[in-house]
């Protein structure tokens, strides 16, 4: 799906732009790349999807996906993980 840039208002514009709007961008990116990096496989209906009545915000009651367990190079990998109550 392809959108003109200037019409998207996700993190406002102007004097009210988002001050986190880089790093919500940074952390949706680096999430989507891990997700298909651990499961190349996985697709998402979009035909099958559906939205919310209104037009105040565009966002989907159902999207269906579906991604096989196991299928990526993860290995059973994981990241750093903070202790308990200590700060990320």
């Amino acid at each position: 799906m392809r959108r003109a840039i200037s019409k998207i208002l996700t993190f406002s514009y102007g004097t009210h732009y988002c001050i986190g709007a880089a790093a919500a961008r940074l952390q949706g990116r680096v999430v989507l790349e891990e997700l298909l990096r651990r499961c190349p496989d996985f697709r998402v209906d979009v035909a099958a999807g559906r939205y919310a009545d209104g037009n105040y915000v565009r966002r989907h009651l159902t999207l269906p996906w579906r991604a096989d367990a196991g299928a990526g190079d993860a290995g059973g990998e994981r990241g750093p993980t903070a202790a308990p109550g200590s700060a990320v």
